[in-house]
């Protein structure tokens, strides 16, 4: 496991829950040879959490792991870790209104809401920082012309007809919350 057993936030509440995390190795790179131990070996990864504490605990612990493990290899480990997007937390009342502006376009056939938070790494996470949003993604699959692969594929390519159904709905969304306000 990535995490010690328990964690204390501010608060010394005890946090012990695998769910606040995520934490990915995208990439080990050392050596070229099969039958030598290379000097130099490069990890890079990704770790997110939609808690705050847990992911200011994240770049202790995972410092500490890496230095360990190398440590007790013989080796020694130089860690970087790049703080780049805070988590994509999507604003209720916005979300209500995308949701209520996809139900009134007869070319949107599903809405679909996930029961937990997603691990959403962007930038648009800066934008919800500063004011009510919601972030939400358009359906751009479509099995008939082999747009079937997930985004960061190599293989993956979207559906144009989608960007009608995307500026439909924006537009929809643009004029329900004007209407608000």
């Amino acid at each position: 496991r990535i995490q010690k057993e328990i964690w204390r936030n501010s608060n010394n509440n005890i946090i012990n829950d695998i769910d606040k995390q995520v934490v990915s190795i995208c990439s080990i790179n050392g050596g070229n040879c099969p039958n030598v131990i290379p000097k130099t070996v490069i990890m890079t990864g990704t770790a997110r959490s939609l808690d705050k504490t847990v992911r200011e605990k994240l770049e202790e612990d995972l410092r500490e792991i890496a230095q360990n493990t190398a440590k007790e290899m013989g080796g020694r480990a130089e860690f970087t870790f790049n703080k780049l997007y805070p988590p994509v937390v999507n604003d209720t009342a916005m979300n209500n209104i995308v949701k209520n502006a996809a139900k009134k376009l007869d070319c949107i056939k599903n809405i679909v809401t996930l029961e937990k938070a997603s691990m959403t790494g962007d930038d648009f996470s800066y934008f919800g920082e500063i004011i009510p949003s919601s972030y939400f993604k358009l359906g751009v699959g479509n099995k008939d012309i082999d747009a079937i692969y997930p985004l960061h594929n190599p293989k993956f390519r979207a559906d144009d007809e989608a960007l009608i159904i995307g500026a439909r709905l924006v537009t929809q969304i643009a004029l329900d919350y004007l209407s608000q306000n």
